[in-house]
């Protein structure tokens, strides 16, 4: 999932609704095995949560090696907590799937 997002975040262009297609599908996926081998939707969402930390540290070092402005880099968070607010949910419809 974090390679899937970073990438579509590092690119331009038209590819972006099928990146986060993919990684909204891997998310339910997670949520689904997650579910499957016994952990509590609280575990899961604990996990995540972890992943969503190293995910921000991954675009403040791309936006470093981007040099991006201040506007810049914060369009850039904006966008990347909105999706990540998407996996979440997606992780837990998975989760709550599996059920």
């Amino acid at each position: 999932m974090l390679s899937v997002l970073l990438q579509r975040l590092n690119e331009e262009g038209t590819q972006e609704a099928g990146r986060i297609a993919e990684a909204t599908s891997a998310a339910a996926e997670y949520g689904r095995r997650a579910a499957a081998l016994g952990a509590s939707l609280s575990e899961t969402v604990e996990a995540f949560v972890r992943f969503r930390e190293a995910f921000i540290g991954e675009l403040a070092g791309i936006a470093r090696r981007r040099r991006l402005d201040t506007h810049e880099a914060t369009s850039l968070l904006v966008e990347a907590e909105s999706v990540a607010d998407r996996l979440l949910v997606a992780l837990m419809n998975g989760h709550s799937d599996q059920r």
